[in-house]
């Protein structure tokens, strides 16, 4: 996966409702290491490649209640681990109400 987004949205049939907790909580992008790639023939040829995972997360529980939007992305290429983007929201409602999300997510 080289890049992912995940944007939860209020639905219109949600009961009232106010976030109280969210994660990711902030803009990530200290995750970097250096990889080496060559090719080895008779000759042989490598280099340092640098790769960075970084996260911008918009998240305004006051003034867009219900609506978060988060976008992940490696710098680089050369990633084959198994990579997780999620979102996490906790709301508060009145009794018996439910807060109800759309969910849109899209990656590749």
């Amino acid at each position: 996966m080289h890049w992912a987004t995940v944007e939860l949205t209020k639905n219109s049939s949600s009961a009232a409702f106010t976030v109280v907790d969210w994660s990711p909580k902030s803009n990530y992008s200290n995750s970097c290491s250096t990889q080496v790639i060559g090719v080895s023939y008779i000759l042989s040829w490598s280099m340092n490649v640098t790769m960075c995972e970084n996260w911008t997360v918009y998240a305004d529980p006051i003034n867009r209640p219900g609506f978060q939007y988060s976008y992940w992305w490696d710098v680089a290429t050369l990633s084959n681990d198994a990579r997780e983007a999620t979102v996490v929201q906790e709301a508060e409602t009145v009794k018996n109400a439910s807060p109800i999300w759309n969910l849109l997510y899209d990656f590749a």
